[in-house]
């Protein structure tokens, strides 16, 4: 009986947090190949805990800030070096 109630509760934990980290993840793949315009608000719900959800709140202020940044033209070069630094 202790094993089931164990294996729930670690396929219940599983769930709750590898979901929102692994769709945060591909999210953050996206911004890195160039994508500012990822969707994260369907992060923000109650699942992760606390710091997915305040991980997912900084992706989101950093992509606003790259994409404000991009479109007074002020990084353009850095952004440049830095893509063609990427492996």
């Amino acid at each position: 009986m202790l094993i089931a109630v164990t294996i729930l509760v670690v396929l219940l934990l599983r769930r709750w947090l590898s979901r929102p980290l692994g769709q945060l993840s591909r999210a953050i793949a996206n911004v890195a190949d160039g994508n500012l315009k990822v969707n994260l608000d369907e992060l923000n719900d109650n699942r992760g805990g606390d710091e997915v959800r305040a991980m997912t709140a900084s992706v989101k202020l950093m992509c606003e800030r790259l994409s404000r940044c991009l479109s007074a033209g002020l990084c353009r070069r850095q952004l440049t070096f830095a893509a063609q630094c990427r492996y």
